[in-house]
């Protein structure tokens, strides 16, 4: 396997455009071919995305990212010296 995403991606493309079309000519085949990401990146919903569509899952995740433009509080980045250490243990 060379890259898991790029072999899920092209087995996905097989089972739902290829499979699932005729197609007359060239063109038709071109039209049909270009027209298949769009409908899997904006309309089609995703398990892996918690059932949503990658544009919604990127909008959200937008909006995460600038709190500013929904109104939610700032926390700021998550950074390695922000991680709270354990107490040290104490031994009886």
């Amino acid at each position: 396997m060379e890259n898991g995403y790029i072999e899920s991606f092209h087995g996905k493309m097989r089972e739902e455009c290829l499979n699932e079309h005729w197609f007359v000519d060239l063109a038709d085949a071109r039209q049909r071919i270009e027209a298949w990401p769009v409908d899997y990146n904006t309309v089609r919903p995703h398990s892996a995305l918690g059932y949503q569509t990658p544009v919604e899952f990127a909008a959200r995740e937008a909006a995460l990212r600038e709190p500013e433009a929904t109104g939610a509080p700032h926390l700021g980045p998550i950074r390695a010296g922000n991680v709270v250490e354990r107490p040290p243990e104490v031994t009886l």
